[in-house]
């Protein structure tokens, strides 16, 4: 039986190095706490980051000890900047987010999505 895990998060390894050197995208930073890193939002939310989250190799081991055969990737919901002003720079952020990080996860597909700033 085919197993597709289609809630599976990432984050694209340039928007990880682009906050790890200070220049991450809407103010993205990286900050080390109990030896531990976290993604930082200028809005103050953090999330761990993890290995599976960028490492196309950490992911396919993760599917493999859960016994998914493939993955729905989509950005994680805290990267998708409903917040930027310009719309179009995040659609275009997402859109090559997917783009990057796709081709390189192997038995994982990209989620479509769309940023909506009407609501």
């Amino acid at each position: 039986m085919l197993t597709v895990d289609i809630h599976n998060h990432f984050a694209p390894t340039e928007t990880i190095a682009g906050a790890l050197a200070g220049d991450g995208l809407d103010g993205l930073r990286v900050e080390a706490r109990d030896g531990r890193e976290y993604m930082v939002q200028r809005q103050g939310l953090r999330w761990p980051i993890e290995p599976t989250f960028y490492d196309p190799e950490a992911r396919l081991s993760a599917m493999d000890d859960r016994g998914a055969h493939q993955a729905v990737l989509s950005l994680a919901p805290t990267l998708l900047m409903y917040w930027l002003a310009d719309a179009s720079a995040a659609t275009d952020f997402t859109r090559h987010s997917l783009g990057e990080q796709c081709p390189r996860a192997g038995r994982a597909v990209g989620a479509g999505e769309r940023v909506d700033q009407s609501w």
